[in-house]
């Protein structure tokens, strides 16, 4: 996983704002390195969890592949 995880939290946050991935007005990469994310992700252990903030939302991804907005789970990681 690398890429496709970044787009699956692109598109979990999207999915909480009810809008189309490439309608929202953010930049991950201004609030979150996606190499972090690339990083954990690859990592073997599954016991993990990123947080960050972007404006109005905290997000969650997990070990275990959920991406949580606001407490909700809008996406889960795909495997690659």
């Amino acid at each position: 996983m690398g890429e496709g995880a970044i787009e699956d939290v692109i598109v979990a946050i999207a999915q909480s704002k009810s809008v189309e991935p490439k309608q929202m007005d953010i930049t991950l990469q201004n609030y979150i390195s996606g190499d972090a994310i690339r990083r954990l992700v690859n990592h073997s252990a599954s016991q993990w969890q990123l947080s960050f903030e972007i404006p109005e939302h905290n997000v969650v991804v997990t070990g275990n592949g959920g991406i949580f907005v606001d407490g909700k789970l809008e996406n889960r990681l795909t495997k690659e």
